[in-house]
């Protein structure tokens, strides 16, 4: 009996109050991580003010992640093309007529020597 007790109280108030004090600690946690990048962030606009209000010098501009001279420039023109085509089919019921729409090509590729 002693041993039965002792499991029910396991089951239903230890592991419910380590839950419970889990989740409030990575929520403290998360709060905490927020707050300090929250920080962060105010302090890379702000930080660099100088006693009037305004900002000594422009903010740095950010490196492209893909230098400019990689890769090449494919040159390209537009090529409109209209072609529709209408057929009439007959059918037991009478006549039944549709017309096709005509494909859009984005870019006909040429090779740039």
């Amino acid at each position: 009996m002693g041993t039965f007790i002792l499991l029910l109280l396991i089951f239903f108030v230890v592991i419910p109050v380590c839950k419970l004090l889990w989740r409030g600690w990575q929520f403290h946690r998360r709060w905490k991580d927020a707050t300090a990048n929250l920080r962060d962030a105010y302090a890379r606009a702000y930080g660099d003010r100088t006693r009037s209000g305004r900002q000594s010098h422009q903010p740095k501009r950010k490196k492209k992640k893909i230098d400019p001279n990689v890769g090449e420039y494919v040159a390209f023109e537009e090529i409109h093309v209209s072609q529709t085509t209408t057929s009439q089919a007959g059918d037991t019921h009478g006549n039944t007529s549709f017309r096709a729409e005509s494909q859009v090509e984005d870019a006909v590729w040429e090779d740039v020597k």
